[in-house]
């Protein structure tokens, strides 16, 4: 099972993404964040396959927080 982490300050996105996304992989389950720091705690917790991030979060860039992510979690899967 595909677990998707969706990460974006505008929860109107996060829902939109969540449900577009379900209809094609029913049985994934869907975590969301409003924020890099709600991110950071939510891949500190679970373990997620896949992480959608927003380029531009109010609380840190997008980049920055993949980048955050690698180091404190250098196991989770990579993609280009």
């Amino acid at each position: 099972m595909t677990k998707f982490l969706i990460v974006d300050d505008h929860a109107v996105v996060r829902r939109g993404v969540n449900q577009i996304l379900a209809e094609s992989f029913p049985e994934a389950q869907f975590g969301e964040a409003g924020s890099g720091a709600e991110a950071l705690d939510l891949a500190a917790r679970h373990r997620w396959d896949i992480a959608l991030l927003d380029l531009n979060l109010r609380d840190c860039d997008g980049l920055s927080l993949l980048e955050q992510m690698r180091r404190a979690h250098p196991a989770l899967p990579r993609w280009c």
